[in-house]
């Protein structure tokens, strides 16, 4: 019998795999929108350009996290299958 724990830890990593994972260039196109909006983060009055430069950054950090809960995911769901006996892993 499967307890509630396992079934929304079940859950959880089926829905973070939905979020594909980002290739190389993706994550440097991502990063250096994030470290354009930090400066930006601290001042007031910003201009519509800005502002923009700011939402994109937002953006960004929020596709870079949702694709590393992705890799952790799957990380998580290969050792939870190996505890179970699902599969071997070798070294």
């Amino acid at each position: 019998m499967v307890n509630s724990s396992s079934n929304t830890v079940r859950n959880y990593l089926k829905e973070i795999a939905r979020t594909p994972l980002l290739k190389a260039e993706d994550e440097v196109k991502l990063a250096n929108q994030i470290q354009a909006m930090l400066p930006l983060l601290e001042r007031e009055n910003l201009t519509p350009e800005e502002r923009k430069i700011v939402r994109q950054g937002q953006k960004a950090k929020q596709k870079m996290v949702q694709a590393n809960l992705t890799l952790g995911g799957l990380g998580a769901s290969k050792s939870h299958a190996c505890k179970r006996g699902r599969f071997k892993t070798t070294q």
